[in-house]
């Protein structure tokens, strides 16, 4: 195998990847794994002369001395930018470090301040065009993952039988992991990965039109160029939507209330 980087955008699914990845790597006697902190690891792993593998959330300039080399293989995991959102304020809520704000408050705050910065280094990766870079998405990895991870093994030249990698894909997969289906209600839960509901498209559920239409304003730059959206109708029509759903919200509790005060008045 190849000396392996990994990267993905944080929250964007690295546990249908990296377990199996992680698996199969050291089963090819890669026992030199270096996470996200450690850096100074890749270079001292490659100085022992040893192969290495290590998962990253930095941009590719951090590796600008081995993004030409033949011996390395590049894997960039992206998703659509609005379901990393609603993981990272879900996270945020699970970990009880909301300091008592609401999850639309959570979303604004986050869309406000530096999130795009990870943004502007998933770009990046996804902007190279080179032999030994491979970009994914959580979307398209999702529709069979069992593929997927055969396309990113036979990349990065890591030896592994079909049955095997099927095996494994099982093993590590969300419904094994949390015991329940995809898109099920359940608790989040927070290993080395955040398991919390497994799909795509939550952010329809979770964003109301303010938050849709800030989201759009500020990173429609980035969903354009990742082909999320093509010009904003999205952010618009998800507005226009909530805003009709609360309008017959309100209809409907003022429609009970009205009943209620006919109900009880005095005969």
């Amino acid at each position: 195998m190849k000396h392996v980087v990994f990267y993905n955008l944080p929250n964007a699914g690295a546990s249908i990847v990296m377990p199996v990845l992680e698996e199969f790597a050291a089963e090819a006697g890669c026992n030199y794994f270096s996470g996200p902190d450690e850096f100074e690891q890749l270079a001292a792993d490659m100085a022992a002369g040893q192969r290495a593998f290590h998962w990253t959330h930095s941009g590719p300039e951090v590796f600008s001395d081995h993004l030409t080399r033949g011996d390395f293989r590049f894997i960039s995991l992206t998703r659509d930018p609005r379901d990393v959102l609603v993981s990272h304020v879900k996270d945020f809520i699970h970990r009880n470090l909301h300091e008592g704000k609401t999850e639309n408050e959570l979303y604004i705050e986050y869309i406000e301040s530096n999130c795009g910065d990870m943004f502007d280094d998933a770009n990046s990766w996804r902007a190279l065009e080179q032999a030994n870079v491979l970009n994914i998405t959580f979307e398209k990895l999702k529709r069979n993952i069992p593929i997927g991870l055969r396309h990113i093994m036979d990349f990065a030249e890591v030896p592994a039988t079909d049955a095997a990698l099927q095996e494994s894909c099982a093993r590590h997969s969300f419904e094994s992991v949390t015991q329940r289906r995809r898109g099920q209600a359940g608790e989040t839960l927070r290993t080395q990965y955040l398991y919390r509901k497994g799909i795509s498209g939550d952010w329809a559920n979770r964003f109301d039109g303010e938050v849709a239409l800030d989201f759009h304003k500020a990173f429609g730059g980035v969903m354009r160029q990742w082909d999320y959206e093509s010009n904003g109708e999205w952010a618009r029509s998800h507005a226009r939507y909530k805003s009709a759903s609360q309008n017959t919200a309100r209809e409907k509790l003022g429609d009970l209330l009205s009943k209620r005060t006919l109900n009880t008045a005095p005969a």
